[in-house]
């Protein structure tokens, strides 16, 4: 007997991330097929298939937080000419964490994350910390990158752990 069943359907192209304490995922697409970002994310409950809208937002990367119940999400802002980390809970607004300008090996990892996300975690194991390299905005861009890390829960301000162009957390 076949116990597969259908869950959604799309055009374009699709990225999933694992929402695994919650038996999830969480679902995306581009309807240009890589052409244009990521449009908006929904975390779907793989037992009942129900779907959840947690951001309407255009998405370059995207991830969940299984310890903080929470999605982390990169978007370009035009306007400011840079990107921006948010975080979404369900049924919640989406919060700007921080504004940086990202190294090319961070933007590697935005372009091919959905390959990345589970052996390159942005996320600390506790679900507090996110890690990323790059520029913030008010350093010159022809600066050295620094590796930082954000605390998700907002106590404290952003620390630059060193120069450097990519950091993760190990599993």
């Amino acid at each position: 007997e076949d116990d597969s069943k259908v869950l959604l359907e799309f055009d374009g192209l699709g990225a999933i991330a694992p929402a695994q304490s919650i038996n999830s995922v969480v679902f995306s697409s581009s309807p240009g097929a890589g052409a244009v970002p990521y449009r908006g994310a929904t975390l779907i409950n793989l037992d009942t298939g129900e779907g959840t809208r947690l951001t309407d937002d255009d998405l370059l990367c995207f991830m969940w937080s299984d310890s903080g119940q929470q999605l982390i999400y990169v978007r370009m802002l035009e306007e400011a000419q840079c990107l921006a980390f948010y975080s979404v809970r369900a049924n919640e607004r989406p919060q700007e964490l921080v504004r940086f300008w990202p190294s090319r090996e961070m933007l590697y990892y935005f372009h091919f994350f959905d390959q990345f996300i589970d052996s390159h975690k942005l996320i600390s194991p506790c679900g507090h910390y996110l890690i990323f390299a790059g520029h913030a905005i008010d350093t010159p861009q022809n600066s050295p990158t620094t590796i930082n890390i954000l605390n998700l829960r907002g106590a404290e301000p952003i620390r630059k752990l060193q120069v450097g162009s990519f950091g993760c957390f190990a599993p």
